[in-house]
Formats: C-alpha cells, sequence, structure tokens
C-alpha cells in the first residue's frame, strides 16, 4: 500500500545500483580477459552475464539492510528483557551496524523515561482489514504511545502513515488510548551518528490516517482491476453411450 510513496526514490535508488554494478562487472572482466581483441563480443556479454550474477544488486542491498534491521530489533527486544544477543550468521560489518544501531537505541532511551509497555506487538485492524508489527506500545515520558524503530537511511513519508494505521489498530484493539502518540525513531547503522526521532500527536496521527485510508482505497481499487482473473471451470462432461462399430469383413466385399 505505501509503496506508492517510496517508489519515486527507490525507483531512482535501485537504479543507480544497477548502474553501478554492470560498471563494476564490465571492468572486473575487462580486467581477466588477456588478449581483449580475440574475444568475439557475443562472447564477453556471455561472460558479463554470468558475472553480473542473477540476484538484482538493489535486492541483495534489500536483503542485506532488512537482515541488519530484523537483528537490531531482535537485540533491543531481548536487551530490554536483560539479555544479550549475539548474530553469528551476518557477517562482521553487518554485525557492527547492528551494535551501531543498538547503541542508538541505548543513547536515545536515556533520554526518555520508557515506562510499562510491549514491545514487538502485532496490530490488526478488522475494521480496514490490514495488519502489521509495533516495536513498542505503552508509556514513554508518561505519555500513551505507539513507536517504530527504524534503521534506515532516513525517515520517509511511507514511514509516518506507516506508524498511524499501526496506531489506529492499536487504538481498536484496545492496546493504547484514543489520545496516544506516535513516534519514530530512527537508529544510525554507523557509530558516532545520532539518532532521530519524530513524535505526533494524536491529532496528526488521526489526520495522517485519512491519508493512508485513501491510500488503502486506491490500492484496493487499482488491485481488483490489475488481479489475473482465474480460469473459467471446465465444462461439465455429459455421459453417453458410445456403440462399438461392428467389423467390416473385407474378405466378404471382394467376393
Amino acid at each position: 500500500v505505501l509503496y506508492a510513496l517510496a517508489a519515486r526514490g527507490l525507483v531512482e535508488w535501485a537504479a543507480d545500483r544497477e548502474r553501478e554494478l554492470c560498471i563494476e562487472a564490465a571492468v572486473r572482466l575487462w580486467a581477466l580477459i588477456p588478449d581483449r581483441h580475440a574475444v568475439p563480443t557475443l562472447a564477453y556479454r556471455d561472460a558479463l552475464v554470468r558475472e553480473i550474477g542473477g540476484p538484482r544488486a538493489h535486492r541483495r542491498l534489500f536483503d542485506a539492510a532488512g537482515a541488519i534491521g530484523t537483528a537490531a530489533h531482535r537485540s533491543i527486544e531481548l536487551g530490554l528483557a536483560g539479555h544479550v544477543v549475539t548474530h553469528p550468521h551476518l557477517d562482521e560489518n553487518s554485525q557492527e551496524a547492528v551494535r551501531a544501531a543498538v547503541d542508538g537505541f541505548s543513547r536515545w532511551s536515556r533520554l526518555h523515561d520508557m515506562g510499562q509497555g510491549r514491545t514487538e506487538v502485532r496490530v490488526v485492524s478488522r475494521e480496514w482489514s490490514y495488519g502489521g508489527t509495533l516495536d513498542f506500545a505503552g508509556q514513554v515520558d508518561g505519555f500513551p504511545e505507539v513507536d517504530d524503530w527504524k534503521t534506515a537511511s532516513s525517515i520517509r513519508l511511507d514511514h509516518i502513515l506507516q506508524i498511524a494505521a499501526y496506531r489506529e489498530a492499536a487504538v481498536e484493539q484496545g492496546l493504547v488510548p484514543a489520545n496516544a502518540r506516535a513516534r519514530i525513531v530512527r537508529l544510525p547503522k554507523v557509530h558516532g551518528e545520532q539518532p532521530e526521532e519524530l513524535v505526533f500527536s494524536d491529532e496528526e496521527c488521526v489526520e495522517n490516517f485519512r491519508v493512508f485510508a485513501n491510500l488503502l482505497q486506491v490500492w484496493r481499487w487499482v488491485d481488483a482491476r490489475t488481479r489475473i482473473p482465474e480460469p473459467p471451470p471446465a465444462p461439465a462432461v455429459c455421459p453417453v453411450q458410445i456403440n462399438p462399430i461392428p467389423a467390416f469383413n473385407f474378405a466378404k466385399r471382394k467376393a
């Protein structure tokens, strides 16, 4: 639903990443060829396709960033419960990014009074038929609110509508009162960077949810008109009686 807001920037970013990958692959492959003039153009093209590989560059970066975000959220969630978490499946650079995000959360939390609440809360709106997972629902600085902790490079417009939708579902479920605030905290993945936050009042959340609801209706309108139709049911087979064909006596006919 929210991809429409992020699409413009993400498409340009993905195109830049694919462009970089193709240039780097072409340079690497060119350096490996001893006699470049003897290589047919089509052979070089086929070798370049293999060098680039199957998974798209931006998809690999998305997956790597998603793995870092998942690990950081898990570390924070269990860290609040007093546990220490390691992530041996991640490479060293990714583990360092996770540590930076967790450190950013620690610095942010020291500036606020986090009261009683729940982490990793599944919220579902039965009225609007959507769901998601909140990072925190409870009290912060004495006010009821819902929080979303991000490890993205910036706070985007779709993040603002996402937390408004999560808050609406949380209010519907009775997890927070109707006057609850919403907060987005961006946790840096580089040591030394400061965490960022945006806090929205209940009035702002209501207005932002109106925008989300309109987007949701547009998405459902488009989805209903672009969905691949199911094939029609096979026609019913009517039982028929097939009489055997009598044998033809070639010898008798010849006579």
